[in-house]
């Protein structure tokens, strides 16, 4: 509409001065025919007869001169009048056409941008970007420039932290937008959360028990009094979780260690601990039981145990236990583990033995007799008979010691 308003201003303004310029034609014509024609008193009729003559040519010089000037005054004023127009017209048409087949284009340079910030949001990075915490109206371009502002560290995971409003509108408008209009509206206090993420403890239940099912049979062990330490907040996301394996004695009180990583960093470890009670087939005794008794199939049985409260080997074969004496006494249905029992004496004090001195292929076998008990690698003290000589030898079988050189 202003466009056409021009146009029509320039219209009017190169008739007036058209007319302008044939008014003053007319005037310097009128002039030149009052010179040419009146007569001029005080001169003699010659005179002004040569005169007239000589003002009839100028006369018609001067209007030839005069329609000359006049046409090219006419004609300049129309054509610069109708170049005005006919450039105003095409920009008219040139913006009809623009705003026609790019309408969205024209709204986006006009739109106004409105960045709408929440009271409370949460973020699950190590910075905080505008694009977390606020609702933007804006073109596509400025939409994504304004989400890659950013206003600051976030939070460890599981806590909050608080911004001013004020210092987050100015932060957002020292971002330059060109001669964008920018709204901002922000409540007094921005409340901004890091996510976070909380290992359950049936997970850390579930490593545990399979970490100690690997080297125990399931119908084996049972566990009780589970406990964990250093178990923290860790950042929302995928977890790494690698168990230590430094525990091989497992029975009893069981730790295991486990190491936390998430987002390429070390988060600590977490202890895993519980009593593992282990069940195992052993021999006990059958019946109540003394010191020195050397074991035999009726003192002892086989039956399945929890041996996570006893220290020291157990039995699980006869041939193992069969034979050995006892260091102290049992009470029936205890289990017989191997600090309990010794290998039998195979030679007592006062026993006739065979004595053997081997020196390469020579051998010497005599008679001695045993002066202190022996089992079998003790080394003892026997006299020889022959000779009435004390010497020492190491017991190799029942009532055999080979003597020392």
């Amino acid at each position: 509409m202003l466009l056409q308003s021009q146009i029509g201003e320039y219209k009017a303004l190169s008739k007036i001065y058209i007319i302008r310029s044939n008014i003053y034609d007319k005037r310097v014509n009128m002039k030149i025919m009052r010179a040419c024609f009146l007569p001029n008193s005080g001169r003699s009729d010659g005179v002004n007869c040569n005169f007239r003559l000589i003002h009839t040519f100028l006369l018609i010089f001067a209007l030839g001169a005069g329609i000359v000037v006049s046409g090219i005054s006419f004609y300049s004023t129309a054509f610069a009048t109708e170049n005005i127009a006919f450039a105003t017209e095409n920009a008219l048409t040139a913006e009809n056409t623009n705003t026609q087949g790019n309408v969205s284009v024209s709204e986006d340079r006009v739109k106004p941008v409105k960045i709408f910030i929440r009271e409370s949001s949460s973020v699950n990075t190590e910075k905080i970007f505008l694009g977390d915490i606020a609702d933007i109206n804006a073109p596509n371009l400025i939409k994504q420039r304004l989400n890659g502002i950013s206003l600051g560290f976030a939070p460890r995971p599981g806590h909050f932290r608080v911004f001013n409003g004020k210092y987050l509108k100015s932060r957002i408008e020292s971002d330059r937008l060109g001669s964008r209009s920018v709204a901002v509206f922000v409540p007094d206090k921005v409340y901004i959360k890091r996510k976070d993420r909380v290992i359950p403890h049936k997970k850390l239940k579930k490593i545990f028990t399979n970490y100690i099912s690997q080297r125990i049979a399931p119908d084996k062990f049972k566990i009780r009094n589970f406990s964990i330490r250093g178990l923290g907040v860790y950042p929302d996301g995928n977890l790494s979780l690698t168990v230590c394996d430094n525990n091989n004695n497992i029975k009893g009180r069981t730790t295991v260690y486990v190491r936390v990583r998430a987002g390429g960093r070390n988060y600590g470890r977490i202890s895993l601990s519980g009593w593992v009670d282990v069940f195992d087939t052993a021999f006990c005794a059958s019946r109540n039981l003394e010191r020195g008794t050397i074991l035999s199939l009726n003192d002892v049985h086989r039956e399945k145990v929890n041996i996570s409260k006893i220290s020291g080997d157990y039995f699980t074969d006869s041939g193992e236990i069969l034979g050995k004496v006892l260091k102290t006494g049992l009470a029936r249905g205890r289990c017989i583990t191997s600090d309990m029992v010794k290998n039998p004496a195979l030679v007592h004090r006062g026993d006739l033995v065979k004595m053997i001195a081997a020196s390469g292929p020579l051998k010497i076998v005599t008679s001695g007799i045993a002066k202190s008990d022996g089992r079998l690698n003790d080394q003892i003290r026997v006299e020889n008979i022959r000779s009435g000589k004390i010497v020492y030898a190491v017991v190799k079988g029942k009532l055999i010691v080979d003597t020392l050189n």
